[in-house]
């Protein structure tokens, strides 16, 4: 007969009560936790708004402890600031930067670059604008500064006019900003201001450039 071999009671049961061995996650840098947390921002709050979005659920999207959140950023309020305003300001900035000419016959294709710029930007623009009517940007935050292009853009279009000796006929300033306010809008609103077929790139560009030829630039001569 063979010999069978008896479990040891005491031993079966230590192993069956003994706790699972929990692996230590590795200790992340200071610059991968903060990334981390402005990925998790920037994509929450672009698809659900400022007020929508809470620091809890933005925490746990970039698996840290919205402890560690609060210390690295301050509030949503600030952290809406550095992920959102400051990053699309940086940009405007640099692009301002980068035009040397804004008119004339050296300039660059302005009008499909901001509006490209803005494309490639939107889902900052986007959480721009959702949290601006959720009360984002309110007293005591910042907000986005497109003063650097607008600045930019009448200097240019002023000395236009003073080199062909011919006053404006209405304030610039207001111009610019309208005609920004259309691109951003063409950007935003793409999908519900056209109809399939007539909201292609090069359409909606098309009819900007002559809209802003005719009302800002100055007249051509016949």
């Amino acid at each position: 007969m063979k010999d069978v071999m008896v479990a040891d009671p005491t031993t079966a049961k230590a192993s069956l009560s003994a706790p699972p061995v929990r692996q230590r996650r590795a200790r992340r840098s200071r610059e991968n936790v903060e990334g981390c947390i402005r990925e998790a921002a920037r994509r929450l709050f672009a698809d659900r708004g400022y007020a929508a979005t809470t620091t809890r659920e933005i925490a746990e999207q970039a698996d840290v402890s919205e402890t560690l959140l609060f210390r690295y950023f301050g509030d949503k309020a600030q952290l809406f600031d550095a992920v959102i305003i400051e990053p699309f300001n940086q940009v405007i900035r640099k692009f301002t930067m980068a035009q040397t000419s804004f008119h004339g016959p050296d300039a660059p294709d302005l009008y499909r670059l901001v509006f490209d710029l803005l494309t490639e930007n939107r889902d900052l623009l986007t959480a721009i604008v959702i949290g601006r009517a959720q009360g984002a940007t309110a007293a005591d935050h910042h907000s986005p500064s497109f003063e650097p292009f607008f600045q930019a853009g009448l200097a240019s279009l002023n000395a236009e006019y003073a080199a062909a000796g011919i006053t404006p006929p209405f304030d610039l300033d207001i111009g610019i900003r309208l005609t920004f306010g259309m691109m951003g809008s063409a950007v935003l609103m793409r999908d519900w201001l056209f109809p399939p077929g007539d909201g292609a790139r090069d359409h909606i560009l098309a009819a900007s450039e002559e809209i802003v030829r005719r009302a800002l630039r100055v007249p051509l001569k016949t």
